[in-house]
């Protein structure tokens, strides 16, 4: 939800600009959304399974089992992540030999590389959002995005407003927030829910639950 922010700040900030600048930053954000909307949704996706797994292992009673599904997911996503960092870092080639604007390829394309620590927090949100979910914990995720959502918007209005700042300033933003949502579900789930179990040197071994 706090991602939707981002762009709605990102293209009011827009109309700020010449038509001409206006128009490059449009088709920047488009392709960044496109592409980091695309790459979240197949991680969001993978840990599907580690719902239902989740989900099965916490109503059968096996507690610990669900805390090492969470952990064999952070390892599967990212890997994940590492897999998709040449679609960020040569984002710029790409957009090129696809036919872009080489202006426009070169800003979408440093943008990308500089929201990379972003897309590594998703590897930590999604399993430990997924664990609470299963334990039907919604209230906790809602606290904790509502809170990711307000700080977003308060950096986002000194970053536009007061400092007038650029699209490099937006992705500092965006890989605190999503760094700071991940960190507070992990220390939420990890040292005030009775149910984590702990670290298991078991996440290491057969994955084929959640690849399945």
């Amino acid at each position: 939800m706090y991602n939707l922010i981002l762009i709605i700040f990102q293209y009011g900030k827009i109309w700020c600009f010449s038509t001409y600048e206006r128009a490059t930053n449009l088709v920047l954000i488009s392709l960044f959304v496109v592409c980091n909307f695309s790459c979240t949704k197949l991680q969001s996706g993978m840990s599907s399974a580690l719902a239902t797994l989740c989900g099965q292992a916490f109503g059968a009673g096996q507690i610990q089992s669900t805390c090492v599904y969470v952990q064999r997911s952070w390892i599967i996503l990212t890997l994940t992540c590492t897999i998709l960092l040449p679609i960020y870092v040569y984002a710029t080639p790409i957009l090129r030999l696809l036919g872009q604007e080489k202006e426009i390829a070169d800003l979408a394309g440093r943008y990308s590389m500089q929201v990379i620590p972003k897309e590594f927090s998703y590897a930590i949100a999604f399993p430990f959002q997924t664990f609470l979910q299963s334990q039907s914990k919604v209230k906790v995720i809602m606290c904790f995005e509502f809170v990711a959502l307000l700080l977003q918007n308060v950096l986002l209005y000194f970053c536009i407003t007061v400092f007038a700042g650029g699209t490099t300033d937006l992705a500092i933003i965006s890989n605190i927030v999503g760094w700071v949502y991940a960190l507070a579900l992990a220390a939420h789930t990890v040292f005030w829910c009775n149910e984590w179990s702990g670290f298991s040197w078991m996440a290491f071994r057969s994955y084929g639950h959640l690849l399945s």
